[in-house]
């Protein structure tokens, strides 16, 4: 089911939630929405599933206007951040309800609980309380309950935030699993950017209700659009340029762009390298700090009144004594190199 939304605004009195966003998420896709805290992206994401209005704007499931659909008949299922999960009722029950809401009958919502318990690894399971359960294992429950009605849309807000890091790498592949076995169309929120680059067919990035960018994860994060999306999808390194008839002239190269005054060279850390003892090529700097952090060398160097971040491997912080004060070379891939408003 391919999901439309046009033009689509909602305000909280005099509080701008969302500013005309349009986007369109593809037949069998899961797109993640990506937003800091406030940014609308939850706000979308129920107005999606009929729970609020647009002021303005229409959405379409396929080729169907379902702005004006109560969410009961839109065939959406919903995961919650906090499980939502009732606690007078046992797992079967809970998986079940939506089932029973739609006058489903007994074997059938039997058959259908028992085939969503499977699909989230929860087998045997029907007769336990909530209580009895972990977090990982309240938060399966709920994908189960949302996708035993055989929804033709999934939306999941925030579904592992409140789920340790170890658990939600484990559970975030195994969403990405399942809706891949289900082929159904899914909008993922989430303000957790690797998340996001694991889990995503393709990425919408939110801020202050305004839609920066999307596209696929790789081109967001190689070619961001603006400073926002650069340093909010990873470690960005952003130079101070001037940009002058359409070109900005620097030790790096020149780069063209389409306006003028001030603007950013944009690259990751992992553009940079060490320079090879003895080789003219690449800048000066100076080091300012360094750590290890899984495997990896983060160092930050100084460059004239800028700050670079570099990622090397951990074995060259004993090759090139790394150190707070020593001077070493870095070169830059500058095919990395993109120009950037402010």
């Amino acid at each position: 089911m391919r999901i439309k939304l046009e033009k689509i605004t909602r305000n909280y009195g005099e509080i701008p939630a969302l500013r005309g966003i349009s986007l369109e998420v593809n037949d069998g896709e899961i797109m993640t929405v990506l937003g800091p805290s406030g940014c609308g992206k939850t706000t979308m994401l129920r107005i999606i599933a009929g729970l609020l209005e647009p002021d303005s704007g229409r959405i379409f499931f396929g080729e169907r206007d379902v702005t004006a659909l109560p969410p009961e008949k839109r065939r959406v299922g919903m995961v919650f951040q906090n499980y939502a999960l009732f606690p007078h009722m046992d797992i079967s029950e809970n998986i079940g309800f939506g089932l029973r809401m739609r006058g489903s009958d007994k074997g059938h919502i039997r058959k259908r609980v028992e085939e969503a318990l499977s699909l989230v690894g929860l087998d045997g399971y029907e007769k336990r309380m909530p209580s009895e359960l972990s977090g990982g294992e309240q938060q399966r429950v709920a994908l189960a309950r949302a996708i035993a009605p055989e929804p033709d849309i999934l939306l999941l807000d925030e579904p592992l935030s409140a789920l340790d890091a170890g658990l939600r790498i484990s559970l975030r592949h195994d969403i990405r699993s399942i809706q891949r076995e289900l082929g159904i169309t899914t909008i993922y929120v989430t303000h957790d950017r690797d998340e996001a680059m694991d889990i995503s067919d393709r990425i919408a990035v939110l801020n202050r209700g305004r839609l920066e960018q999307e596209g696929e994860p790789e081109e967001i994060y190689r070619r961001p659009v603006n400073p926002f999306v650069a340093r909010f999808l990873g470690d960005a390194n952003l130079i101070n340029v001037n940009v002058t008839n359409g070109t900005a002239r620097t030790p790096f190269g020149n780069f063209r762009g389409d306006f003028e005054g001030r603007g950013y060279l944009f690259f990751r850390p992992g553009d940079c390298t060490i320079s090879d003892d003895g080789m003219d090529e690449g800048i000066e700097v100076e080091v300012i700090s360094s750590r290890i952090r899984s495997g990896l060398l983060e160092i930050t160097v100084k460059y004239g009144e800028e700050r670079i971040k570099l990622h090397e491997k951990e074995s060259l912080a004993r090759k090139y004594d790394i150190r707070p004060g020593k001077r070493i070379k870095v070169r830059i891939d500058t095919d990395a190199i993109i120009l950037l408003k402010p």
